[in-house]
């Protein structure tokens, strides 16, 4: 949830947000993608910190902690997982990726 309404936030409005899900054998990969302005590259990591946000976002929402994107990566992690973020000019993507377990793919 905290990716959708990251990229509702501060995305371009006039963009629209593409949700994907995909699965394969090996695992899953939810992305979430929105248009707007390019994240610098300097600043990325630094988004998964606690109580961090970019400097274009700084002033988009001052009700921000700056622990949503932390929490995302840390229930990914405890999940055998990883976030991805991919961001170039117009487009920024956030992606949730993670492994099946073995045996777990008759469910």
């Amino acid at each position: 949830w905290n990716l959708i309404t990251n990229a509702a936030k501060y995305g371009a409005k006039a963009e629209p947000i593409a949700v994907h899900l995909e699965g394969s054998e090996g695992g899953v990969r939810l992305s979430v993608r929105n248009g707007g302005s390019k994240i610098p590259i300097e600043e990325q990591a630094e988004l998964f910190e606690p109580l961090r946000r970019a400097s274009a976002q700084d002033s988009a929402s001052s009700s921000s902690l700056g622990l949503g994107l932390f929490i995302v990566r840390q229930v990914a992690i405890a999940h055998g997982g990883e976030v991805e973020l991919r961001s170039d000019e117009g487009l920024t993507e956030f992606a949730v990726v993670l492994q099946r377990e073995p045996g777990d793919l008759s469910s």
